[in-house]
């Protein structure tokens, strides 16, 4: 007798807990967002593809192509898992959204690496990561260092492996 309530126990399955109206419509508005940045990403990725293809064509196939194909592979990713979160809502079947959510999400973060990934291949292009000789760099410094007011500007030119620094250092002590 025993055994034959305990099989009567399991082959009764609770059914899923289903979302408030409230929080289905804030994940999917949620889930809008971060379509609309994967989105922002493939754009921002397609411009900067013309700008290293404009400036230089072969640095634009070996590094920008193959970080286009795969955010836009990522971006209709993104829209078929906004398509099925859609889905499930209307089956009824929004216990299913929170995991959705994650995939989603996940989405949204390798888009947002792909988009830097290709941003590093635009300062590649404009010679930010690797100067040439006679490039001048200027920058400035402005920030409290131990309990001075540092207002610094320089300039700094490369030349092969010496870097010239000319620093103009105004300092103002804070007693």
């Amino acid at each position: 007798m025993l055994i034959v309530l305990c099989s009567v126990a399991f082959a009764v399955e609770e059914e899923p807990e289903q979302l408030s109206d409230e929080a289905v419509d804030a994940l999917m508005e949620e889930a809008a967002e971060l379509l609309a940045g994967i989105n922002s990403d493939v754009e921002r990725v397609v411009a900067i593809e013309g700008e290293v293809r404009g400036s230089d064509p072969d640095l634009a196939d070996s590094c920008v192509a193959p970080v286009l194909t795969t955010i836009r592979a990522i971006g209709r990713s993104a829209q078929q898992q906004v398509e099925a979160m859609s889905g499930l809502v209307q089956d009824g079947r929004s216990d299913q959204l929170s995991r959705e959510m994650s995939s989603l999400s996940r989405l949204a973060a390798q888009a947002a690496g792909s988009r830097q990934e290709a941003e590093r291949c635009l300062g590649e292009a404009e010679g930010v990561s690797d100067p040439v000789d006679g490039q001048t760099r200027s920058a400035e410094i402005d920030e409290p260092l131990d309990g001075a007011d540092l207002d610094m500007e320089f300039d700094a030119v490369v030349d092969d492996d010496v870097v010239v620094d000319d620093r103009t250092p105004e300092a103002t002590p804070f007693f």
